[in-house]
């Protein structure tokens, strides 16, 4: 059980093969599914409903993000083993050398900070600006494995990390708990329990 468990945690649920290739070395892997649902989405969602525009930003917003992670690991010499997009979302993942705490800052803060310049270069003209700002809160959430989360482990000890990041996904039930039944809204519960599911 507990493998098959682990099995579903390691292809993220709803994550599919996609087509892979290798770019010097960093594996690359875009999933069919995601597009073949985005182009429905895209398709049959009503203009005047603004889901069409939330689905693309955010999209894009997730792209910078990563393209901040991306430079900074060219930055400190180093580079990731793969870059996956599906389902739930763009995700980097680490060649697993040991950079040092200040190398390793500098590459996990840099995602939410390339967020913060493009809301403050975006402000009040187009969407991105409010979902880039959004993408940067979120990911500094003190939760295991956002940036936040991560960036605390580097100088905090392991158990104090654990107990705030369950604290913060708690919280993130409740409230997200709040918004679905009272606004209809359910991202921040699905996202707290996925986050939990992960851990």
């Amino acid at each position: 059980m507990n493998q098959k468990l682990s099995k579903l945690r390691q292809k993220h649920l709803l994550d599919d093969k996609g087509i892979s290739v290798n770019l010097q070395g960093t594996n690359v892997t875009v999933s069919v599914l995601l597009f073949g649902l985005l182009a429905v989405y895209l398709f049959t969602l009503p203009p005047e409903s603004g889901a069409r525009d939330i689905i693309i930003f955010g999209f894009l917003g997730g792209v910078i993000h990563e393209l901040g992670h991306l430079i900074a690991f060219f930055i400190v010499g180093s580079r990731p083993k793969s870059i996956s997009i599906s389902l739930c979302g763009i995700r980097l993942e680490p060649s697993g050398e040991i950079l040092g705490c200040r190398k390793e800052f500098f590459t996990l803060i840099s995602g939410p900070l390339f967020n913060l310049v493009t809301a403050l270069i975006f402000w009040k003209t187009t969407p991105i600006a409010s979902v880039s700002l959004t993408l940067m809160l979120f990911n500094l959430c003190p939760v295991h494995p956002l940036d936040g989360g991560r960036i605390l482990a580097l100088y905090l000890p392991a158990k104090f990390c654990r107990g705030l990041s369950s604290v913060f996904l708690g919280l993130g039930l409740v409230f997200g708990a709040y918004l679905a039944f009272a606004h209809g809204n359910y991202s921040l519960i699905i996202t707290s329990i996925y986050l939990i599911f992960i851990q």
